[in-house]
């Protein structure tokens, strides 16, 4: 194993860090390599729950969040961690930050599939993101490249730097610390919905670069291909909106307008699929601010319902 450190955390939202599979398979994954050093913190979303009293595995801290503030919190709070003693004692910095959701299952050899990325990275500084092949059964999730609206999933069998730009799940992908550092951190207004579509992009335009495991895929439940199962409605809005604040503010006015039509799109499916009355209503909202209210407006409205801080604990988030 390359001696790279890595620092891990685990964003769990009502489910007891006992019965957590990325948990346990994490900690298998370490047992079975021996010297590794990987320090793990348990974030806890959950509302009024403290699990503290439960037993966990060697070295993995935990940290019940007294109020929830979604996959940003969590990671800027492990960034910052990772880092810390970065410039008065670089020894303790980590250099790699892995972040987990809280069902992710992990192969033993998880971090022996994880050395080839780590060994380019060694030789390419500029390499800033380790990410996995995940799939849903037979559909390809992430890694996918950039389009005009949409993304393409890579091909299972792509290993390596891809040559344009793209972006991936936050599951299982490591970030190297001081990339991270270097845009600043994580940017608390995607703080669910679109963190990652966000955080590839500014890698990616600052020069930095991801290095996809053709050596590691792993099976991920992708909520948003069943909103009747999966979706609480407050989720799925808040999606939408981060969707289309993350166009206004990051993509081309063409890339503005081809979104703007494929919630069009959505729409017709969601009909013809039958979706709840609320899902369709709710897309519908999303798409009729986009034809009838300024970008500027739509921006306005949508950093200020952030509330000063978001999240607020209002919306169901890992």
């Amino acid at each position: 194993m390359d001696r790279s450190r890595i620092f891990a955390v685990i964003v769990l939202y009502k489910q007891r860090p006992s019965e957590s599979v990325t948990v346990a398979t994490l900690a298998r994954a370490i047992r079975e390599n021996h010297g590794l050093d990987c320090e793990v913190l348990i974030h806890d979303n959950s509302p009024s729950s403290d699990f503290a009293a439960d037993e966990f595995p060697e070295g993995f801290r935990y940290y019940p969040a007294p109020v929830n503030h979604g996959l940003y919190a969590a990671y800027e709070g492990a960034r910052l961690s990772a880092g810390a003693g970065r410039s008065g004692a670089p020894a303790q910095g980590y250099d790699w930050l892995l972040t987990l959701d809280q069902d992710t299952a992990l192969p033993a050899d998880f971090f022996k599939a994880i050395e080839p990325g780590l060994r380019a990275a060694k030789d390419d500084p500029r390499i800033a993101a380790i990410v996995p092949h995940l799939a849903e059964g037979n559909r390809l999730l992430s890694p996918a490249y950039v389009g005009l609206s949409r993304t393409r999933p890579m091909p299972a069998s792509f290993g390596g730097v891809p040559r344009r730009e793209a972006r991936a799940f936050n599951s299982a992908a490591l970030l190297r610390i001081e990339a991270l550092d270097a845009i600043g951190g994580f940017d608390p207004c995607f703080w669910l919905d679109h963190l990652d579509s966000w955080l590839h992009h500014q890698l990616y335009l600052q020069g930095w670069r991801m290095y996809v495991l053709d050596s590691l895929h792993l099976e991920h439940q992708f909520s948003l291909l069943n909103y009747r199962d999966r979706v609480p409605l407050a989720r799925l809005r808040n999606f939408l909106a981060a969707e289309s604040a993350y166009f206004d503010e990051y993509c081309s006015p063409a890339a503005g307008v081809a979104h703007t039509m494929q919630l069009a799109g959505r729409l017709m499916k969601q009909a013809l699929r039958c979706e709840t009355r609320e899902v369709r209503e709710a897309t519908w909202r999303a798409l009729r601010q986009r034809l009838a209210v300024p970008k500027s407006k739509r921006l306005t409205a949508w950093r200020g319902a952030l509330g000063g801080w978001p999240g607020a604990g209002s919306v169901e988030s890992h």
